[in-house]
């Protein structure tokens, strides 16, 4: 009777342990996983902005403009001739 309930006790830490080493995974998944969408973020933030940038310039170049007084969040707003 004893062998028995030695052997459950060592089950019982064996799936201990390989739980918490399956929790280490994920967690350690999940932060790498976080650290490549951020990166992923980043570079479409700044293409964006380029994006933005270039069709600033090209809109300015073609079409006149006048700037309007009222300002939005941050975005001049442009007012057609």
């Amino acid at each position: 009777m004893c062998v028995c309930v030695c052997v459950c006790k060592n089950c019982f830490r064996r799936i201990r342990e390989l739980n918490e080493n399956n929790t280490k995974k994920f967690i350690e998944e999940r932060k790498r996983q976080a650290v490549i969408q951020s990166r992923q973020m980043e570079l479409l933030h700044k293409l964006h902005q380029d994006q933005a940038d270039k069709l600033r310039t090209e809109m300015n170049s073609v079409l006149p403009v006048q700037f309007c007084p009222l300002k939005m969040k941050n975005v001049e707003v442009m007012c057609l001739i």
